[in-house]
């Protein structure tokens, strides 16, 4: 139970928020006729979409999405079916993939689709170690890569790997630019692709403006213009979709609504709230290299201060599951080995910091050698703002055990730049979900081999992690792959990697004016294609 004093500390920070319920999945309302003559269609984001490089990490997913494609899709239920390969066949084996490509496709520029492109394009990312963290690039025989025809490529497996399709759905790397893209030294210069929009205006730090592609290989939008407006302040996001400037906001990459805000969203007469099963987990992640948080009783001190029923339902107002693991069940192979682990007991924490050499000292602040527990919490405040509230909520809880912590708000370049430079004691992070996760999540999040080198940094990692890690990537059953991924989660769970908080369901708030709005396969893909929009 959550302490009195604590409780007011809690209502305070909660005032303004409402008790509301989350909504099902659904499409906005269809009440309204579409304005035939144009049909704008306006995204609010968080930070600068980027020059849209899909073989780099700079530029926000939904934008990638937009124009780039992949060989195959993951769809709606989870399974992968055709993109730009009509077809494909593994081996017996399981170490030869040979895809049937589409015929008739072009880029943007109006050059060929063919099989010379996809290899040029897995040529050019497979020779950056930058992308080691992903296990296809580990395991792909680099120079086997064949093109029997233009219309067929067949890659190489070092072993059986049983995510290969699903990395080829990614959003970055393995879409597909056109080798015209490059200038004459190869570097990526314009973002061409085959994806049923292209770029037709970017203003840096301002817009980014997507009409169709008039040859599009696939159905047609009815929208004759999407437009992506920067506002990186949250509120001003709000007030931007309130007085209709613009038509949609929330969702992990595009731009996410503070918990604050969602009664006043959803009082308007003029909005709807469009939600979903998430996949992905908000995270306390600690310097685990560094004292105190390389002590292993200190991080679980930290766990159990937590209150995630608390943050859960009453500051997420039930946009949000408490977290019993790294993962929420919608990652396959997760499971749960030691829920109580996750539960909230301050006297547990209290008596693990007693055991790590800390005591209280006359003002509550836990001491240790003369010094106080005091830390930072780095929060990116911008692209998460739920992160923003759940951090104050978890600064008053730590305080009951007796751990000072401050908060360090910072945009998403200050946040990463810290990571990578060791420049925090602990910090927010969102894992990313389907179908990224299990293995990439934990071959970029959770990689010792990578310590502090990755953008979003390392949340945990050790030498017997990666092991446990690289034997559940080699198993050929599904039985042998559940129990090795079983010893991954106890591992995590025992040594507390990490605090995983919550589990995130998928929040938009869309204009009442557009039509036919749904959720996109995965929160990397805005699925725009039959959106229409009312008149005003």
């Amino acid at each position: 139970m959550i302490t009195h004093k604590l409780w007011i500390k809690v209502s305070v920070l909660l005032a303004v928020v409402l008790i509301v319920t989350a909504c099902a999945p659904q499409a906005v309302s269809e009440t309204k006729a579409p304005d035939t003559a144009e049909q704008v269609f306006t995204v609010a984001v968080a930070r600068d979409p980027g020059p849209l490089n899909p073989h780099d990490t700079v530029s926000i997913f939904p934008a990638l999405s937009m124009i780039y494609e992949s060989l195959v899709a993951y769809k709606d239920d989870g399974t992968i079916g055709p993109g730009l390969a009509k077809s494909w066949d593994i081996s017996p084996d399981g170490t030869t993939y040979t895809f049937h490509l589409r015929e008739g496709v072009t880029f943007h520029d109006g050059t060929p689709f063919n099989s010379a492109a996809v290899k040029w394009n897995f040529d050019r990312w497979l020779s950056d170690p930058a992308w080691s963290s992903i296990p296809f690039w580990n395991k792909v025989v680099k120079d086997s890569i064949q093109t029997p025809d233009d219309y067929t490529i067949t890659f190489t497996l070092t072993e059986p790997y049983y995510a290969t399709l699903q990395e080829f759905t990614f959003t970055r790397p393995p879409r597909i630019l056109s080798p015209s893209a490059v200038n004459a030294n190869g570097e990526f210069a314009n973002p061409i692709g085959t994806g049923v929009w292209k770029v037709s205006e970017y203003v840096p730090q301002q817009r980014m403006v997507f009409v169709p592609y008039e040859k599009y290989w696939g159905d047609k939008p009815k929208l004759t213009k999407v437009v992506f407006e920067v506002i990186s302040d949250p509120q001003a996001r709000i007030n931007a979709l309130l007085s209709g400037e613009v038509n949609l906001i929330g969702g992990e990459y595009v731009g996410g609504i503070p918990l604050e805000s969602i009664p006043v969203l959803k009082q308007s007469p003029n909005v709807q709230i469009v939600t979903g099963e998430g996949g992905s987990t908000f995270v306390i992640g600690m310097n685990f290299t560094k004292p105190p948080f390389n002590d292993k009783n200190v991080r679980q001190a930290i766990s159990y201060a937590i209150d995630r029923k608390v943050i859960a339902e009453k500051l997420f107002s039930g946009y949000a599951t408490e977290a019993k693991g790294v993962f929420p069940p919608s990652v396959p192979y997760m499971s749960y080995p030691h829920p109580e682990l996750y539960a909230y007991s301050p006297d547990k924490s209290k008596e693990l910091l007693t055991q790590a050499g800390w005591v209280a000292g006359s003002d509550g602040i836990v001491e240790k050698d003369g010094a106080k527990f005091e830390t930072e919490l780095l929060v990116d405040a911008e692209a998460y703002p739920q992160s923003k509230s759940m951090s104050e909520v978890i600064q008053a809880q730590l305080r009951e055990v007796g751990i000072d912590v401050k908060l360090r708000l910072v945009d998403y370049g200050a946040w990463s730049d810290a990571l990578r430079s060791s420049n925090y004691g602990m910090s927010t992070w969102v894992t990313y979900g389907p179908p990224y996760d299990p293995q990439t999540g934990l071959g970029y999040l959770f990689n010792y081999s990578l310590l502090e080198l990755s953008d979003d940094g390392t949340i945990f990692g050790d030498p017997e992690l990666d092991a446990l890690r690289e034997a559940a990537f080699k198993t050929t059953t599904e039985e042998e792959r559940q129990a090795a991924f079983n010893k991954v989660w106890e591992f995590m769970d025992l040594n507390a990697g990490c605090v995983p908080v919550v589990y995130s369901v998928r929040l938009y708030a869309v204009d009442n004016r557009a039509q036919n709005f749904k959720l996109g396969s995965t929160e990397y893909w805005l699925d725009l294609n039959q959106v229409t929009m009312g008149a005003k």
